[in-house]
């Protein structure tokens, strides 16, 4: 490699900078960095070499940036990756024997949520090699294995760094990085590298209303079926339901050009270094989309067809692959990361790392229900109530409440209209979506379970919430003289308790 000599012969010649001597080309200096290490160096060389000395610092306290040093962070952030992804494993795990028995699985199956029935059906059809039931260690740790070859460093930045090792002593000091940066943000074929943006750059790309990333930007795509929290604000009507996932973007140097897009209306809650995020973009020719946390400026909202990728539901490698391809056509760059799942609860930004709410705890009357069967809280645990609560009313709600918090681990998450930018209104919901509305008028004594599992609508009620399909499918009764709400019962089917007929709904008789 012909680094060392160019730079060692030019560390004289700083004073009266000359790019080339003695024919060394520069390009072929510059033909040995990343392709993001070039586009940070012709966009801001100041930055970028304060940068690097940082991440030095942080790698070697005594700010020699060596491979072995290098090689042991690389290491840790390796294995830190590998325990992320064996801990999803154990987390199935509940007995703590290290494999996943038959039993555990259909527990799992039976009771757990919606994230840990997908991840223990998935093993179980996909991982277990012999077919004995069980996902024994060895076939977890093949699956640990096999999901780190594709594992990428998150910044490779100081493999780049490595290069400037002046006097080939092994290490790169701040100095060599100081007088390397120099040396070639002066030279004009980082520029032509790099690909800069000319007349127009940070302008809307046409009709995607899309800003270009500047150079020193990360890009990275977000993408989920639904927030893992319903929303108290409607971005699509009263009769579609708006969920809210948190978008936690990490401390740390350089700015971050978020991209976003979901199924179903979400608002997005920009939390922690926002300071860093550079703009975001969201997808609103699918569905409905608000951003939290980020002034009006910074947000910019897409809603041509084909402009970004549609939203991807889990983690689907060759889904992932396409629509990296596709954003960075759109982009004219690369894109860093891709994150996908199907519920969002909070995702890190950039690294992608992402936590669901937990399950909330019981409720304070101690009763609530999972696939059908009753359970009291008691000082020993759960206690199983044969044949449900006497009262149908407490039973209709720990239905409801268990469901809900099965779906929607993140419960109902509050926000002002106001804070809210968003394409047309904001509206808050007279009446919660799904079981969060459902629970709204229980306790608002509008509502009542029946022996038979139906509700009882006894007082008159504004509208039916939204999404009432699905897990949160039902049969309402209209009391009598109760006037017909306003609204949207979906798959679900509203009867008129007086003549016995199905008055609305899809799904009623012919």
């Amino acid at each position: 490699m012909r680094f060392p000599v160019f730079l060692t012969l030019a560390a004289s010649l700083v004073a009266t900078p000359v790019l080339a001597q003695d024919g060394v080309d520069p390009i072929d200096v510059i033909g040995e960095l990343s392709r993001r290490t070039v586009r940070q160096l012709a966009h801001d060389p100041r930055e970028f070499a304060e940068h690097a000395i940082r991440q030095v610092f942080q790698v070697a306290a005594d700010g020699r940036l060596t491979a072995a040093a290098l090689g042991t962070t690389e290491g840790l952030n390796r294995a830190r990756a590998r325990a992320r992804i064996l801990g999803d494993f154990l987390e199935l795990d509940l007995d703590g024997d290290l494999q996943i028995d038959a039993a555990e699985i259909a527990r799992i199956e039976a009771h757990g949520n919606a994230t840990a029935r997908q991840t223990v059906v998935s093993a179980r059809v996909t991982l277990d090699a012999d077919g004995d039931g069980t996902l024994s260690t060895a076939e977890i740790v093949s699956a640990v294995s096999e999901k780190m070859e594709s594992y990428r460093p998150h910044d490779t930045a100081l493999r780049d760094i490595l290069l400037f090792d002046m006097d080939g002593d092994g290490s790169v000091t701040p100095d060599e990085i100081g007088v390397a940066v120099r040396l070639l943000a002066q030279s004009p074929a980082l520029a032509r590298a790099a690909r800069l943006p000319q007349a127009g750059a940070g302008k809307a790309m046409g009709a995607c209303n899309m800003p270009t990333p500047s150079e020193a930007a990360e890009v990275v795509f977000v993408s989920g079926y639904a927030g893992d929290a319903v929303s108290n604000i409607a971005l699509s009507g009263f009769d579609r339901v708006t969920t809210s996932a948190e978008l936690e973007i990490e401390a740390g140097e350089g700015p971050v050009y978020v991209v976003a897009t979901a199924w179903t209306p979400v608002i997005w809650e920009v939390t922690g270094a926002v300071d860093r995020v550079e703009a975001f973009v969201g997808n609103v020719h699918q569905s409905r989309a608000g951003v939290v946390g980020l002034n009006k400026q910074r947000v910019h909202l897409v809603t041509t067809k084909g402009c970004l990728p549609d939203y991807l539901k889990a983690a689907d490698n060759a889904a992932q692959l396409g629509a990296q391809k596709l954003l960075e056509r759109r982009l004219g760059r690369d894109v860093e990361r891709v994150v996908s799942f199907y519920d969002m609860g909070r995702v890190a930004v950039p690294s992608g790392d992402h936590h669901l709410s937990p399950i909330p705890d019981p409720p304070e009357d101690g009763i609530y229900a999972q696939s059908g069967i009753y359970y009291r809280m008691t000082e020993t645990g759960p206690e199983e109530i044969r044949g449900g609560p006497d009262d149908p009313t407490t039973a209709l709600r720990a239905r409801v409440r268990g469901e809900l918090n099965r779906l929607y681990p993140g419960g109902v998450v509050a926000f002002a209209e106001g804070d809210v930018v968003t394409l047309g209104q904001a509206r808050s919901y007279d009446v919660l979506p799904h079981g969060a509305g459902i629970l709204q008028l229980i306790e608002a004594g509008a509502l009542r379970g029946t022996k038979d599992r139906r509700i009882l609508i006894a007082e008159p009620i504004a509208r039916f919430p939204a999404g009432m399909s699905g897990s949160f499918r039902t049969t309402f009764l209209l009391g009598e003289g109760v006037p017909l709400p306003a609204g949207n019962p979906q798959q679900s089917e509203v009867w008129d308790a007086v003549t016995g007929r199905c008055i609305l709904g899809a799904l009623c008789p012919q």
